[in-house]
């Protein structure tokens, strides 16, 4: 930020003024002609995103010099977490806002390697589900170990991530399975049949996916 920016608070008060404002002086905003007020400062009050803007104090009908005024970045800490959907997929990283974050905020995932090396990666925004989504390249049959962090920059402040330390066998989850279907036998109440599809996302059986069917009695917390 240069030195002629003002930082305040969300719905805060302020006085702006710059170097060379004094005597008969007035105010305007950016590209704009109209007189904001008289005076070598300019009084704000409750400032909005809206405020945002460079003004310039004039002296004799001639600019005097001017002053840009940001409202503070309010960036929550993200927690992110990462995941191989199929071996043969990228790692994906989600991040689940709690709030809506600025349109200048730059959101990036960062990936080191071994020997030190890291790849940045932009992650995008998925308004429907309130989240951020960062994939990384992830070669097939790498057994190494991945850390994976995201960062968000604005234009005031700046916010990281937990890091995500894991191998990539730990990194695989699939889907859960899909089209579940439980029925009854007959002249067998004891027994159950339960089916089920394998994950739209598991794209073939090269690599074998393994099921483990759990079921409680209604009322209780026994897992069987």
């Amino acid at each position: 930020l240069s030195e002629n920016t003002q930082v305040v608070q969300l719905h805060s008060d302020v006085n702006l003024t710059c170097p060379g404002c004094h005597g008969q002086t007035w105010w305007s905003r950016h590209n704009q002609t109209r007189k904001l007020q008289d005076g070598s400062h300019l009084s704000l009050t409750s400032i909005g995103y809206e405020d945002e803007d460079t003004y310039t104090c004039h002296r004799d009908s001639t600019p005097a010099c001017t002053t840009q005024l940001l409202v503070k970045d309010d960036i929550e800490k993200p927690q992110i977490s990462c995941y191989i959907r199929h071996p043969t997929h990228n790692i994906t990283c989600d991040w689940q806002t709690t709030r809506e974050l600025r349109p200048h905020a730059k959101v990036t995932l960062i990936a080191w390697m071994l020997k030190g090396n890291h790849k940045k990666n932009r992650c995008t925004y998925i308004p429907l589900a309130g989240k951020f989504t960062c994939s990384t390249l992830y070669k097939e049959g790498d057994t190494g170990r991945h850390v994976l962090s995201l960062c968000v920059i604005g234009r005031t402040d700046s916010q990281t991530s937990n890091t995500v330390d894991s191998t990539s066998e730990m990194l695989v989850q699939p889907d859960p399975p899909i089209n579940v279907t439980v029925t009854s036998l007959e002249h067998q109440p004891r027994k159950l049949r339960v089916s089920w599809s394998p994950p739209r996302t598991w794209l073939n059986n090269f690599y074998q996916l393994q099921y483990q069917v759990q079921y409680h009695v209604e009322g209780t917390q026994h897992v069987s």
